[in-house]
């Protein structure tokens, strides 16, 4: 007997409706479920599925739900019942609490919300048919943890939705980054719309798919290859700390590219930036927040490879391990490489 990794330990039921339960057994083999101190009855099909319907149940929980056969038992522990929500779109939605910190960090410390859950829809695709079942997920909890991995607008949504109706709250997120409309509409919409019908038979070839993956990653990796080896920068080293950067050009930061000599530039630019530390900063680790770089970059200090981003979204937050930081002036560096549609813009501390 098995059931979908939905309906499993942790899960949150909707409140006051009807709720299908479902799963697979042997051929025509009976299947019994004790929830609430009632028991569904139903018997799988020739194919072993088999599925229940709950109705109406009250908010509350944990509850404890079991599912016999008559060789086996299976028990979904820690079962809530209230509101579920379902988190679709972009990256706007898909953005983890984690990538709050600069702004919520004290507060996230603090969360301890055991009636407000999510479940992450695993990203596999199939452009051959609707999926019935998900390869993976689990239901986690908010607490200090395990809420750093939520959407951070559905967790801060579903933190209101809870002060507010005082019911347990279930989280289903499906959100993908840069995933445009069509991607989330079925084939016979689309077909409908028209004009897609290329494109949509296309997918369905898995050697196309694999095949355009592939040139992708390849071409990525070439330009970043040809990138470094025109560095100059990383040829003559000039993220040592004894590299003499005296006659480098000012460039004020935050800024944008455009409107300067930068503007045309598709390729790496670096920046050195001196600060002074204090002898009790360099006493334990620490951490380099740079906010957000257009498009990605590499960050040395004193000579050390500190941390990279590939993308422009995450805003840089690098740990420093004790020993880097050292008394007195020291120089940070950073390259930053753009693709032609975008300019670079550094928010807060840019080096």
């Amino acid at each position: 007997m098995t059931l979908p990794s939905i309906i499993s330990d942790g899960m949150v039921i909707q409140r006051n409706d009807k709720v299908t339960l479902w799963g697979k057994a042997q051929r025509l083999e009976e299947v019994n479920v004790f929830f609430l101190d009632k028991k569904y009855n139903t018997t799988a099909d020739d194919s072993g599925k088999w599925s229940i319907m709950l109705e109406n149940m009250k908010p509350g929980g944990p509850f404890q739900m079991e599912i016999h056969t008559k060789d086996e038992k299976t028990i979904v522990h820690d079962i809530l019942i209230g509101d579920v929500w379902i988190l679709g779109g972009q990256s706007n939605m898909q953005l983890p609490v984690n990538r709050t910190l600069d702004l919520f960090e004290e507060e996230v410390k603090t969360i301890n919300q055991p009636y407000i859950r999510q479940f992450t829809i695993p990203q596999n695709t199939n452009f051959h048919s609707p999926q019935h079942e998900l390869n993976g997920g689990e239901w986690i909890s908010a607490n200090p943890k395990d809420v750093l991995q939520f959407s951070a607008t559905g967790y801060f949504f579903a933190e209101e939705m809870y002060k507010q109706y005082e019911v347990p709250i279930g989280l289903i997120l499906t959100a993908i980054g840069g995933t445009p409309i069509e991607a989330w509409m079925s084939e016979k919409t689309l077909r409908s719309i028209g004009g897609y019908e290329s494109t949509l038979e296309k997918s369905k070839d898995d050697e196309f798919i694999s095949a355009t993956m592939k040139n992708e990653q390849e071409q990525s990796n070439e330009w970043f290859a040809d990138l470094n080896e025109r560095d100059q920068g990383l040829k003559e080293r000039w993220y040592e700390e004894s590299y003499d950067t005296s006659n480098w050009s000012d460039f004020e930061i935050p800024n944008s590219w455009e409107g300067t000599e930068l503007e045309m530039l598709r390729g790496a630019v670096w920046y050195q930036k001196t600060v002074h530390v204090p002898a009790t900063m360099c006493e334990s680790d620490g951490k380099l927040s740079l906010g957000t770089i257009i498009d990605a970059d590499d960050t040395y200090v004193n000579g050390k490879l500190i941390g990279n981003t590939g993308y422009m979204y995450p805003p840089r937050r690098y740990h420093l391990p004790k020993g880097i930081l050292k008394p007195g002036k020291k120089y940070h560096n950073c390259t930053g490489t753009k693709h032609a549609e975008y300019r670079w813009i550094c928010e807060g501390y840019a080096v």
